[in-house]
């Protein structure tokens, strides 16, 4: 009987010991898991910004081609109307 009770503390020792390993490992992931999630939630903000980021450079190089096509279309033009002029130039002094 008195082995008896004796295995039963050290049943109960165990269990308690155990049960606090689980509790402490419990803790542990729990303090993890939330500092993922505050990563995780850092990490959403920053693809935000970024996303901006990009919608606001797209949009200047939109505005830049299209200034740059301007450009072309007046820079083509004033060559063809300079090279017209030239070339009926010497046409009538030929």
């Amino acid at each position: 009987m008195a082995n008896n009770a004796n295995l039963d503390k050290v049943g109960c020792e165990y269990g308690r010991n155990l049960k606090e390993m689980l509790n402490a490992f419990k803790e542990d992931y729990t303090s993890k898991i939330f500092a993922y999630k505050e990563k995780l939630n850092a990490l959403d903000e920053r693809i935000e910004n970024l996303e901006e980021w990009k919608k606001m450079v797209d949009e200047r190089i939109v505005k830049f081609e299209v200034k740059l096509a301007w450009l072309m279309g007046v820079s083509a033009t004033v060559g063809s109307l300079i090279g017209t002029t030239v070339a009926m130039l010497i046409r009538h002094l030929f």
